[in-house]
């Protein structure tokens, strides 16, 4: 998309006079970075049902979300837009690593489904094991563009955000994550579109 366009030749145009840092950005390559983002909408395309756009929080890591007397409340709104349902929840998913991209606490396959079961409950939908794999793949295959996503906002956060805090060891994790789970999040997508 272009905002994703956008971000990464912001990205591109950033240089730091900290030899520490920019060693740290010239490590992620963006140059890499700028392809996936193709290669990945047509592979969602080509094997995931088309998500559809609902609000989307964007930003639901464990601090937005309050519990009081065993209700829940969702705060913190700042980045909340109109976004595919699979980006919402995979993001969610991704959200369960912290900030410090800890993927061991990546959700299970059992977490995912016990989760998706409740969000397709709350939207009277039907939560056959069918409809919650598709769900869930979707929702995978969606973790991999937030992972892209967070990544460029963090190489811009490097540069421009005043709180001390290390964004391009955390763009450098998003975009590790990427890498690593690619193939076996597009292995798994196949193989549902094949048997479906």
């Amino acid at each position: 998309s272009t905002q994703s366009t956008w971000g990464i030749n912001m990205c591109k145009t950033i240089s730091f006079t900290d030899h520490h840092k920019q060693a740290q950005l010239e490590a992620i390559r963006m140059d890499k970075i700028e392809p996936e983002v193709s290669k990945i909408k047509i592979i969602l395309e080509k094997y995931i049902d088309p998500s559809p756009v609902v609000f989307a929080h964007m930003d639901l890591l464990s601090g937005n979300i309050m519990m009081d007397d065993g209700n829940i409340m969702l705060i913190d709104f700042e980045y909340s837009e109109y976004n595919y349902r699979g980006f919402d929840i995979g993001n969610h998913f991704n959200e369960w690593a912290g900030f410090e991209c800890e993927w061991k606490y990546y959700p299970t396959v059992e977490q995912q489904n016990a989760f998706l079961q409740s969000y397709l409950k709350t939207t009277n939908s039907p939560t056959s094991p069918e409809i919650l794999e598709k769900l869930r793949i979707e929702a995978d295959m969606y973790a991999l563009v937030s992972n892209l996503f967070w990544g460029t906002w963090g190489v811009l956060q490097s540069k421009y955000s005043a709180i001390d805090f290390d964004y391009l060891n955390y763009a450098n994790s998003r975009f590790s994550r990427y890498y690593e789970v690619l193939n076996k999040t597009v292995d798994e997508a196949k193989h549902i579109k094949q048997i479906s």
